[in-house]
């Protein structure tokens, strides 16, 4: 299937194709996402750019019909996608439920290694950018305030 492309702020934007939901017992859909730390300290997170054009957001998204019992797996395959992370998967920092939205996402850590270079990822028209987790949670809680509880837990669960 051909991908749409539109331009916004001068950057080409690819609208993803339509994929099937799979949804949980409870008929929440199925999401996974990574937030990913510039290093083990987790002080500095990497958010993308929303193809929706609302702001800033933690990578993620639907998990594939091959990836139910290895959600990790589809935290990885995201995170790449969205945001070009190749790194180690961290701790699970647990299920975030949407009832407005109807998702509930498993939210993973993960430790950045590298970035795959500007164009060469499969949503390379996002932007990428460093925060610390402040700056982060800030901009999180305007438009998407689950994301800003990812980080939240991220503090929470963080070793000493």
């Amino acid at each position: 299937m051909p991908h749409l492309i539109s331009i916004r702020e001068g950057k080409p934007e690819r609208q993803k194709p339509a994929q099937a939901s799979i949804n949980d017992k409870d008929g929440f859909r199925m999401r996974a996402a990574c937030v990913c730390c510039r290093t083990r300290d987790e002080e500095e997170v990497l958010l993308v750019s929303s193809l929706g054009g609302s702001g800033w957001i933690i990578p993620g998204g639907k998990v594939d019909p091959n990836e139910v019992d290895n959600q990790a797996g589809s935290a990885v395959r995201e995170a790449r996608e969205e945001a070009g992370v190749i790194g180690k998967l961290g701790r699970c920092l647990g299920v975030f439920e949407n009832t407005e939205r109807g998702h509930r996402t498993r939210v993973f850590v993960m430790y950045v290694e590298r970035l795959q270079p500007e164009g060469e990822w499969a949503e390379s028209m996002r932007l990428r950018k460093w925060f610390t987790v402040r700056e982060a949670k800030e901009l999180l809680r305007v438009n998407k305030p689950n994301h800003a509880k990812y980080l939240e837990e991220l503090g929470l669960t963080r070793s000493a």
